[in-house]
């Protein structure tokens, strides 16, 4: 997040991630996973991609889902159906988020897009501050190969000023 919010490039790439192990019993993970859904478009971000291994056999199939997940729910008019869905789009996407050129959601609990700071006070919240989460759901079946190099990619994925986008990845185990 330090490095997001200065211009100053970090002298390597970083990439924000966090695993979650629930320990819960098979039968109560889909409700954990949702609950932590919920969390992060409440608490984190309005821009949460959920990726699933089925869906993802190949780096293109899991750039094409993050991607239209992130993208296609803010302007879904205005995406051809052609679209190729790849990072370029997600960085194309992002500069106009920053620049107020597309919409972005309305976060759960009002329609200001502001969050709270912490004392009762809604804060405007700052698009080029806030995180785009990707939510690996079943990261251990997971292709290692279309992992590694979805995570690489996601690394290495830079705005239209060279900055990192703000991605934040997410293994639920």
């Amino acid at each position: 997040q330090r490095a997001w919010a200065h211009d100053a490039m970090p002298p390597y790439v970083e990439l924000p991630t966090a695993f979650v192990h629930t320990c819960c019993h098979s039968a109560d993970l889909p409700l954990a996973l949702r609950q932590l859904q919920r969390h992060m478009r409440m608490g984190c971000s309005p821009h949460v991609a959920v990726l699933h291994s089925k869906e993802c056999g190949t780096l293109l199939s899991a750039t094409r889902s993050l991607v239209a997940q992130l993208v296609a729910p803010s302007a879904p008019a205005r995406i051809s159906s052609g679209c190729a869905y790849d990072f370029g789009v997600l960085a194309g996407w992002h500069a106009d988020l920053c620049a107020g050129r597309v919409a972005a959601r309305s976060r759960p609990w009002g329609a200001s897009g502001a969050q709270s700071d912490g004392v009762g006070v809604k804060a405007p919240s700052k698009p080029e501050r806030t995180p785009l989460v990707v939510i690996i759901e079943d990261a251990e079946h997971f292709a290692a190969d279309v992992l590694n190099d979805l995570i690489y990619s996601c690394a290495s994925v830079r705005s239209h000023d060279g900055a990192p986008l703000p991605l934040c990845l997410v293994f639920a185990l």
